[in-house]
C-alpha cells in the first residue's frame, strides 16, 4: 500500500448513519454495502489517482477527489485529498466525508473538517 487511509470523524459519522438507514430497509444489503465501502475505501491505499476530481468545482480546485460506492438509490461517493506526514514520510489518503450520490452538492463547509 502506497498511502496510508486516515477517515476523518465526520466521514465515520455519514458511514454509520448510511449503514444505519440502510439496515432498517434491508440488513443484509447494509451489511454487503458497509464490506463493499469499506473495501472501496480501503484501496485508496493502492492507486487513488485513478479516482476523478469531484464536480464541484470550488473542491476540484482544492485537490478533492472521489470514488463512487453502491448502485442505484446506495450510491455514495467517497470524498477525499491527499496529505502528507512529513514526520513519518508518509503520503496519505484523508477521506472526508461519505456522501449520497443523489445529494445537493458538496461545499467547502461539508469538508472543512477534514
Amino acid at each position: 500500500m502506497g498511502y496510508r487511509v486516515e477517515i476523518s470523524p465526520a466521514a465515520l459519522d455519514d458511514a454509520e448513519r448510511a449503514y444505519g438507514w440502510l439496515a432498517s430497509r434491508s440488513g443484509g444489503y447494509a451489511i454487503a454495502w458497509f464490506n463493499a465501502l469499506l473495501e472501496a475505501t480501503l484501496s485508496l491505499g493502492d492507486f487513488p489517482m485513478r479516482c476523478p476530481l469531484v464536480p464541484e468545482s470550488r473542491l476540484a480546485a482544492l485537490g478533492l477527489r472521489h470514488l463512487m460506492v453502491g448502485s442505484g438509490a446506495s450510491t455514495y461517493r467517497i470524498i477525499f485529498r491527499f496529505a502528507r506526514d512529513e514526520a513519518e514520510d508518509q503520503d496519505i489518503v484523508r477521506v472526508l466525508r461519505i456522501w449520497h450520490a443523489s445529494r445537493r452538492a458538496l461545499n467547502v463547509q461539508d469538508v472543512s473538517s477534514g
